[in-house]
């Protein structure tokens, strides 16, 4: 089986939890004996020219590669990317997200890319991630965070996708919340409504998710679908 290139992570929000959901993705497929790259393409509020999320993508990977490649755009302020970048003095380009993408692609078999945000961010004042997406051609697997709001936040996110016409493979339930006793009872919830399948459950710090559904049997039957 040829695997698709790779899997876009989005969040329904900020801090839920897609650097931790994307290292849990890099090592699931390393077990099924997978070459896994890794990209943060834009991350803000970087110290140095690095950021903390694409150095945690790089280890889980446990490829050599090149942090340019990882991380074209690691912008200073920790705020809206098109913002942190004006105030760093640069525009986002799409063109050398996709060029270091393609750097990537050729190292591995697969290529899990962390969006930034929520999904509908800014890029810049005339593009939105979901612009990068489209571009890229990944399918997106969306994390949710599991607390007080998750399932209006989920249900706008998958909608507003569908709409943009981008391919949904799945969801993850990210339990960020250990205490609140709602966490089962929204995650059923979100299984109703959301008409795509629940690939996992991340406990709260507690290591990778448990598959409901395979991914290696999703990415068999796309290629199928598209040979």
């Amino acid at each position: 089986m040829t695997p698709v290139k790779g899997f876009y992570i989005c969040g329904t929000d900020t801090d839920i939890g897609k650097t931790y959901a994307a290292c849990s993705l890099v090592h699931y497929f390393r077990q099924q004996g997978l070459q896994t790259a890794v990209m943060k393409p834009v991350a803000s509020g970087c110290t140095a020219g690095r950021n903390d999320d694409a150095l945690q993508l790089i280890a889980a990977s446990g490829l050599k590669l090149p942090y340019t490649s990882v991380n074209p755009y690691p912008l200073t302020t920790a705020t809206a990317p098109h913002l942190a970048a004006e105030i760093d003095g640069c525009t986002i380009d799409p063109g050398i997200i996709e060029e270091a993408f393609s750097v990537l692609a050729r190292q591995a078999e697969i290529v899990i890319v962390e969006g930034v945000g929520g999904i509908a961010v800014p890029l810049s004042h005339d593009s939105l991630q979901t612009d990068l997406i489209r571009r890229l051609q990944l399918p997106v697997i969306l994390v949710v965070g599991i607390r007080l709001g998750c399932i209006n936040h989920a249900l706008l996110s998958a909608a507003y996708l569908e709409a943009q016409g981008i391919d949904i493979c799945g969801w993850i339930a990210n339990q960020i919340s250990p205490s609140w006793p709602q966490q089962q009872a929204n995650i059923d919830a979100l299984s109703t409504w959301i008409k795509k399948p629940l690939l996992g459950t991340i406990g709260y710090e507690q290591g990778f998710f448990e598959n409901t559904v395979s991914l290696l049997e999703w990415l068999a039957l796309r290629q199928q679908e598209h040979p």
